[in-house]
């Protein structure tokens, strides 16, 4: 397993926040304006060149800034979120559909909730989701069709994971996704043993700490 030094888990974080922030490729010069690091654009150049290789950024194209990749946004999840979460957070959803679009207008995602045996299935925020302009690759957006499609009977794939790992809740980033629908996307879940499953779904460039916030310390 690769380990990052101090700066370029830095940069790392840096990239990857200003660009889900802003969806755009993230230059060194740029780096180096929003950085608190007293350092030249041509150093961080080579930082972030140095995370290429690595496989944590990629340059979408020649002449562009560099922006995260799956295994950039793993490490983002699991060392540079700053909140601590619990995992004996759950509370029952007393309303399903009203937690449901709590989260969409929080988060401008899409939000499932799914509970098999009581046969309850709540969905809202396509159109919230689908305005983020990964959305205007057809490819992701028949992607997302086809995933909350099969949500209902696919739900038991995450629950499975989950209780394999002992979580209450996890977060699925392309290809860690259990199904072929949803490894163009991200996707956040959350359980307790009795009280069904909510999904959060989105392009990679959610900002996994802010859906985990709302999720976890509802």
């Amino acid at each position: 397993m690769t380990t990052l030094s101090e700066r370029e888990q830095d940069v790392l974080e840096v990239v990857i926040r200003d660009y889900i922030t802003n969806a755009a490729p993230v230059s060194s010069e740029r780096v180096r304006e929003i950085s608190d690091r007293n350092t030249s654009s041509a150093t961080f150049r080579a930082i972030m060149g140095e995370l290429e290789e690595m496989g944590y950024l990629v340059q979408p194209h020649t002449s562009a800034g560099r922006i995260p990749t799956q295994k950039g946004y793993r490490f983002f999840v699991d060392s540079c979120i700053r909140s601590p979460f619990s995992d004996n957070h759950q509370q029952p959803h007393d309303d399903p559909q009203e937690f449901i679009h709590y989260i969409v207008s929080k988060t401008r995602l899409l939000g499932l909730y799914v509970h098999p045996k009581k046969n309850i299935y709540v969905q809202f925020g396509i159109g919230e989701a689908l305005r983020a302009p990964e959305f205007d690759d057809a490819k992701r957006v028949r992607a997302f069709g086809d995933f909350v499609d099969a949500i209902q009977s696919i739900s038991d794939l995450y629950h499975a994971i989950l209780a394999k790992e002992q979580k209450s809740y996890g977060v699925f980033i392309e290809r860690e996704n259990p199904v072929p629908e949803a490894r163009l996307l991200s996707v956040v879940v959350s359980q307790s043993d009795n009280d069904g499953t909510v999904f959060v779904v989105g392009p990679s460039r959610m900002d996994y700490e802010h859906v985990l916030r709302i999720l976890i310390n509802h």
